[in-house]
């Protein structure tokens, strides 16, 4: 149970996840509709 050297990923964990989560708000491949932080498309009514 040594959580410095653990040879299995935990699901979820942050340290060592081989699997994208699809819900991870830092590290997002697909721009959400309306993100303000990944908006590929300029806002017309941006102030």
């Amino acid at each position: 149970g040594d959580p410095l050297v653990d040879p299995l990923p935990k699901p979820g964990g942050p340290l060592v996840d081989p699997l994208p989560r699809p819900a991870d708000p830092l590290v997002d491949p697909l721009p959400k509709p309306g993100g303000p932080l990944v908006d590929p498309l300029p806002r017309p009514a941006d102030p």
